[in-house]
């Protein structure tokens, strides 16, 4: 539980943070 609730803002974060590298 711990893990998949630091994997669902985890993804968030990551997600935006690649998007910030492509720009």
């Amino acid at each position: 539980m711990l893990i998949a609730d630091g994997v669902r803002p985890s993804s968030s974060a990551a997600r935006v943070k690649l998007r910030n590298w492509a720009t």
